[in-house]
Formats: C-alpha cells, structure tokens, sequence
C-alpha cells in the first residue's frame, strides 16, 4: 500500500476525529486563561476594562 492509498482511504470523519483532543486543549487553555484574566481583573487594554463601571 502506497502514501497515496492511505491518503485516500481518510475521510472528512478521520480528519475531525484526529483535530477533536487538539481543539479541547485549546478550548480548555482558552478557557483558563479567561479565567485567570477576570479573576486577576486585568485590563483587556489601555484604557479598558473587563467589568463595567456602576
């Protein structure tokens, strides 16, 4: 069986299947860090902020 046999046996469901953990990871990182960004109440950028002022 050659690259090209293999190649072409993987379908659009082996692609999604292989990317899923990757995107979780992301996801989760993403997440934490969002997280931690609130809790921390850094400023998005100069001049702005997270929580708007009451």
């Amino acid at each position: 069986m050659t690259i090209q046999a293999v190649s072409l046996l993987n379908g659009i469901g082996t692609l999604i299947s292989t990317m899923v953990p990757y995107s979780m990871m992301l996801l989760l990182g993403w997440t934490i860090l969002l997280i931690f960004w609130f809790i921390s109440g850094a400023p998005i950028g100069p001049d702005a902020f997270i929580k708007l002022p009451m």
